[in-house]
């Protein structure tokens, strides 16, 4: 199939909603909207819309919701939408995991829509990925399912594992006591 590059038929505008100062974390989700929109006075059908990323990130769902029809699809950089009517938008959303880097680095994220043998471009999302300390706690004890009475000590067995990218130089257990051990 030959495309050719266009303008006017169908805008595209892809937006990040969850990245704060344009920063995202490794190992995070984050979402991103695009919106398409027929400017043509007839009705679009079998529209597709495919991601880009730079490999700093890992498409896991889109979805759209218009009208009476919705559709998601999971692990995969594309979707078709059946049908665009004239003059309205579809917003399609789309889940995304960063992935975990050893240095900070750009996410570029962008779409192609393809509409009537044309494509579209969106314009780039570009976010810091931000090297990050993702810590995992567990909290075991020596009286684990048993009744401690009055004056008993309890000792607790605290492990914490770094599994992001980052050095975690100091941590500090605060307010410990007020989690819930089962």
């Amino acid at each position: 199939m030959k495309t050719k590059v266009a303008e006017g038929n169908v805008e595209v505008k892809l937006v990040s909603i969850d990245a704060i100062d344009g920063i995202v974390e490794g190992g995070y989700s984050y979402r991103y909207i695009l919106y398409v929109t027929n400017k043509k006075n007839k009705d679009l059908k079998n529209v597709n819309v495919k991601y880009n990323t730079n490999n700093t990130a890992k498409i896991t769902e889109i979805s759209y919701v218009f009208n009476d029809e919705s559709k998601t699809v999971e692990n995969e950089d594309n979707i078709t939408i059946d049908k665009i009517k004239a003059g309205e938008t579809v917003e399609v959303v789309s889940y995304v995991t960063i992935n975990k880097l050893d240095k900070d680095a750009l996410s570029v994220m962008s779409a192609k829509v393809y509409a009537n043998n044309t494509e579209y471009s969106s314009n780039e999302v570009n976010s810091t990925v931000a090297s990050s300390v993702i810590l995992e706690m567990n909290a075991t004890s020596e009286n684990s399912g048993d009744y401690v009475k009055s004056g008993d000590t309890i000792k607790y067995n605290i492990v914490i594992k770094n599994t992001g990218s980052k050095v975690a130089d100091t941590i500090t257990l605060k307010n410990w006591k007020q989690m819930k051990f089962l």
